[in-house]
């Protein structure tokens, strides 16, 4: 949700694996 900085590949992943990006 606060991954907006990055790319919006990283985005997209975010809400499929928001738990994978929090890593």
């Amino acid at each position: 949700m606060g991954l907006k900085k990055g790319p919006p590949k990283f985005h997209k992943k975010s809400e499929n694996g928001s738990t994978h990006l929090k890593l």
